[in-house]
């Protein structure tokens, strides 16, 4: 195994990518608990997985990214790795993978981000109600200085699910929708606009009054609020 790595180095610094590649392949799979040999491969199934995801070819990524996300991988570059996966995964509507490859790579790096993830996970498989319910715990009961984060990914999920709830006639379920969502993302002027619409569909004078009240707030120029304040 030593002259076997030390081949690789010579043709490695030749140029001889191919035969330097094959030598290093080699020698994981002889012994793949050599952190130093799985961290080298690693790092050139990463660069080719960055390539292959360049042109959305995410299934020829994929097995280079699950190779690179192995335990005895350098923890940097693994961490770097099972995040391309999992947005690989995501991206080729492979979601069940996507989500086992976010619990595992929360339950060894932790992140700040898992909730959002997660919430996008569940968007893309079309649950979104239970995407935002996600969203909105995090928010309601999170660290501080992660609500602007999570009012952030709030309001792009909800914004275009509210707006297929007023268009389906679904004015209820968007109104219900609707409070949550200003209650989390009070500077949302979409939100506020589809808000003042679907309470005057529903002759809520009061919440018409209301969400005005704060659109002309958090927008003091905005002619719609101006309008609909003189209205």
């Amino acid at each position: 195994p030593e002259l076997l790595y030390k081949e690789y180095l010579v043709n490695r610094r030749l140029g001889n990518v191919t035969k330097a590649t094959s030598l290093l392949n080699k020698l994981y799979s002889s012994n793949p608990n050599n952190e130093a040999v799985a961290t080298e491969l690693a790092r050139i199934n990463t660069d080719k997985a960055d390539e292959f995801m360049k042109f959305e070819q995410y299934d020829e990524a994929i097995p280079l990214l699950q190779m690179a996300s192995q335990d005895q991988v350098e923890s940097d570059l693994r961490k770097a790795a099972m995040l391309k996966l999992f947005n690989c995964y995501l991206l080729s509507k492979k979601y069940s993978e996507a989500d086992q490859t976010l619990d595992e790579y929360n339950s060894i790096f932790g992140s700040n981000a898992y909730r959002q993830l997660k919430a996008k996970v569940y968007n893309e498989q079309g649950q979104t109600a239970k995407a935002l319910d996600i969203l909105r715990e995090g928010y309601m009961y999170g660290n501080d200085s992660l609500k602007a984060a999570y009012a952030t990914a709030y309001e792009e999920i909800a914004t275009p699910y509210i707006k297929s709830l007023i268009e389906q006639g679904m004015l209820y379920v968007a109104d219900s929708q609707i409070k949550d969502a200003i209650e989390i993302c009070p500077n949302s002027n979409s939100i506020l606009r589809m808000g003042i619409t679907t309470s005057q569909l529903l002759h809520n004078e009061e919440q018409t009054s209301k969400y005005v009240m704060i659109g002309r707030e958090q927008f003091p120029e905005d002619p719609f609020f101006i309008v609909k304040e003189a209205q």
